[in-house]
């Protein structure tokens, strides 16, 4: 969405490129947040220890936000 559309219009058109750190869907880490109690928020998406917010993407979801959403 918004953040995704934002990203898209700071890169130069053509040549610009994005790096991110993933959370790759079913990797070990989801499936022991997903084990622990109280640690999910939706579906791949959960809260870590210190509070932090991780979704666990696959390639659709990338695809999703930065193709179609973002333009």
């Amino acid at each position: 969405g918004v953040a995704a559309r934002a990203v898209a219009a700071a890169l130069r058109p053509g040549t610009g490129r994005l790096f991110f750190r993933d959370y790759g869907r079913d990797d070990e880490a989801q499936h022991k947040l997903a084990s622990a109690r109280g640690r999910t928020v939706g579906e791949n998406f959960y809260a870590k220890q210190d509070g932090t917010l991780v979704y666990y993407f696959d390639l659709e979801d990338v695809r999703r936000l930065f193709v179609e959403e973002a333009g």
